[in-house]
């Protein structure tokens, strides 16, 4: 485990930048890995869901996560990689991305979220097994998409949303 953390360490910033330009499917399958791993982990302990999400490496156990895990998520972090900068299009705005983000409020408010409830999940601001709940709900709800909402959503995330650029660090460095 000390030795993947050191390896990442050194990937970690490659990963950090290659997120925001990555190709849609890598964007897709990256996130989709995540909310597996959150998952696993939300049967294990809460705590340290929230932590894998929130991406703070002391806050849990990658022996938590099988082998097989870490190399779906291994495979999922080389090809953000290997894709990096096969994104040409221009910065998505608040605007291309309300209808998708009134679809994620919709299965929120399906799964018992309020709209504040579910706001709050996501910026870990309720307890641990909530937050964790939240944020994977909403990882896995962005798969559920259709396109080009999907894609626009997961990009307007990846270029704005540091809890989520935190998240890749996490799977990188101790997922």
């Amino acid at each position: 485990a000390e030795m993947r953390r050191r390896i990442w360490a050194i990937i970690t910033p490659i990963v950090a930048q290659s997120i925001s330009s990555a190709s849609d499917a890598a964007l897709a399958s990256f996130y989709q890995v995540a909310a597996e791993e959150a998952e696993a982990l939300a049967v294990k302990d809460p705590k340290a869901c929230e932590a894998y999400l929130k991406g703070e490496t002391g806050g849990f156990d990658p022996a938590l996560l099988s082998a097989s895990w870490q190399e779906r998520e291994l495979a999922a972090t080389a090809e953000l990689i290997r894709t990096s900068g096969s994104y040409a299009g221009q910065p998505v705005e608040q605007k291309d991305v309300e209808a998708p983000l009134m679809q994620l409020l919709l299965a929120a408010t399906a799964d018992g979220f309020t709209a504040a409830e579910f706001r709050n999940a996501i910026e870990f601001k309720l307890d641990a097994a909530r937050n964790c709940k939240g944020m994977i709900l909403f990882l896995k709800s962005l798969q559920s998409l259709s396109e080009p909402g999907r894609s626009a959503l997961l990009r307007f995330i990846a270029q704005r949303t540091a809890a989520l650029q935190k998240l890749g660090k996490q799977m990188i460095s101790g997922g």
